[in-house]
């Protein structure tokens, strides 16, 4: 029963996750709340009340992979492709819009877990980015609805041209055209009304984005130093090196909350935090979605923001 590959993480809210074999099996809130996804294993290293696994591995039958360990993970998002046509979030800001709250959370109310669906195996970080944000507004909107894994990699195969049959199809996407697809065909289902871009230079910007939609679609160049680091920052020689923006390669992550010291967002199946330092080291592209499961129903369009102008302007292109 204990053979096998296990590893665990830990969030900075606290949270736990126990894997085997790449398999998410057991999960903890910081409320104390678990919930068990097959059998965990009685290993003596595994100490639930520390959140954590020890280093010494049980007769070399557990590894101990910290949350720091993100080298053997897989990306996916290829460079950054920019159309002078894209609608800007600033252009649709009325004077009479409130300033976004300093602390936003909508992740408070996902119960999760938050799926990996196959990013350690596959390219497909710009489908599950996707997928994350529609269970993100779901959890917030109506009732949380995570995807089956089948359709966030169907999805990865219309939107990205991904093939099973053929592995070298595992390319990844470009943001744009994901975003583009996800408007015109849908995800699973959820079809987008338009999107916005953020610029990642403004922190004002970045906090409105973040509120009035619930969360931010980005991509990112990372750098090797972010491998190992527990919360993504510019490393403290600066971004060279291995600090150098894309030296390990291009991801695309969602952003759930965000207060005056960084942002949260989900990767691999869990949260992870970044200061804004790495935001505008990093980032080079970032999308606020107007969605019917976010603005429809009983949650009205958000005050201040000019809905009915982007949606002609959209008309118009």
């Amino acid at each position: 029963m204990n053979t096998g590959i296990w590893w665990a993480t830990t969030t900075e809210h606290g949270e736990v996750f126990l894997y085997r074999n790449g398999a998410l099996i057991y999960k903890r809130w910081s409320s104390g709340a678990s919930v068990t996804f097959g059998a965990v294993p009685a290993f003596p290293y595994w100490n639930q009340r520390d959140h954590d696994i020890v280093d010494r591995p049980p007769r070399g039958q557990l590894r101990s992979v910290p949350m720091t360990d993100h080298s053997q993970m897989r990306l996916g998002k290829q460079p950054a492709r920019h159309d002078a046509r894209t609608l800007l979030l600033a252009s649709y800001l009325t004077p009479h819009l409130p300033p976004a709250p300093s602390h936003v959370d909508w992740a408070a109310k996902v119960a999760g877990p938050w799926p990996l669906w196959k990013n350690d195996e596959l390219g497909d970080c710009t489908a599950c980015g996707a997928a994350h944000m529609i269970q993100t507004w779901t959890a917030n909107g109506s009732t949380e609805y995570a995807m089956p894994e089948a359709e966030v990699v169907n999805f990865y195969e219309d939107a990205c041209g991904y093939d099973p049959a053929d592995p070298n199809t595992d390319q990844g996407g470009v943001l744009l055209d994901v975003l583009k697809y996800w408007r015109k065909a849908g995800c699973g289902g959820h079809k987008i009304g338009a999107f916005v871009a953020v610029p990642t230079t403004s922190k004002t910007l970045t906090m409105d984005g973040l509120w009035l939609f619930g969360g931010l679609y980005l991509g990112i160049a990372l750098p090797l130093s972010a491998q190992s680091q527990r919360v993504w920052d510019v490393p403290h020689g600066g971004a060279h090196g291995k600090g150098a923006p894309n030296t390990w390669g291009g991801h695309c992550v969602n952003v759930v909350a965000a207060d005056a010291r960084g942002l949260t967002c989900v990767t691999w199946g869990a949260t992870k935090r970044l200061t804004w330092g790495f935001l505008r080291a990093y980032c080079d592209e970032s999308y606020a979605i107007v969605s019917p499961d976010w603005v429809s129903g009983e949650r009205a369009a958000p005050s201040g923001f000019d809905l009915a102008t982007l949606q002609a302007d959209l008309a118009a292109l």
